[in-house]
Order: C-alpha cells, then sequence, then structure tokens
C-alpha cells in the first residue's frame, strides 16, 4: 500500500473524548469539510486513520488532511485548522450534540482493522478487502 502523508487536523472538542467520540467528531468534519472550508482545494483529502504519535502507546484516531504535493500545502493546512477551530466556536455545544447524533460513523474497532476512513483502495476498486 502506497504511503499517504498527512497534516493532523483536530478539533476543539477532542479533550477527554473516548476513541469513539473522536471518530464521531471527525466524521462531523469530514461531512461538513465544503461548509467549513469552502475554498480547500478539490483534490484535498481528509481521513480518518489509526496511527500513532510519540506521546500515546497505542494506536488513536487521527484526522487528516492529504494534499498531493504543492507549493502552498503548509499554508492551507494551518488555514484549514484555523477554520475548524472556528466553525466548532461559533456552535453551541448543543448544536453539535443535534449534529453529532445526525451522522452514521465508522467505529474505532472498525477503523483499527481497515486503518484508513474511507478506505481509499475502494473508492474506484470492484473488489475490496
Amino acid at each position: 500500500m502506497n504511503q499517504r502523508g498527512y497534516f493532523l487536523l483536530m478539533t476543539p472538542l477532542d479533550l477527554h473524548a473516548t476513541s469513539d467520540q473522536l471518530v464521531r467528531n471527525y466524521e462531523l468534519v469530514r461531512r461538513k469539510i465544503a461548509e467549513i472550508a469552502p475554498s480547500l482545494p478539490s483534490d484535498a483529502e481528509i481521513d480518518i486513520f489509526s496511527g500513532g504519535t510519540p506521546h500515546n502507546a497505542d494506536d488513536i484516531p487521527l484526522l487528516g488532511l492529504h494534499l498531493p504535493e504543492r507549493s502552498d500545502r503548509d499554508n492551507i493546512c494551518d488555514a484549514l485548522q484555523e477554520q475548524i477551530d472556528g466553525w466548532f466556536c461559533q456552535r453551541s455545544r448543543s448544536d453539535l450534540d443535534a449534529m453529532l447524533a445526525e451522522i452514521d460513523y465508522p467505529l474505532w474497532s472498525d477503523i483499527q482493522r481497515i486503518r484508513s476512513y474511507p478506505d481509499r483502495r475502494c473508492i474506484d476498486a470492484d473488489n475490496c478487502p
């Protein structure tokens, strides 16, 4: 499998969240990305994946922005994180809870099994693992 480079993103809801809550928060970002960042390049991909960091002993849910190589990548990534923060901060907790309750999302155990969501190996494939 090809290795994909990601810029890691967060939401203001991440603190003290369980792994399944993190996945749900991240799926909300994926679903609302056109509203959150309307100027995000069309070739950008937002994925939820299982990965490690130096601060965690085990894999954790991560939200990542993948962009093909481009000269303005760092500017896009920094701006997107600011847009995500601003979008969440402009909404009440009850509004966010209502949006979160309306979406289907994968479970953390599913993401650990497939390693990333959506499973980009299956997007254009006839036979998915």
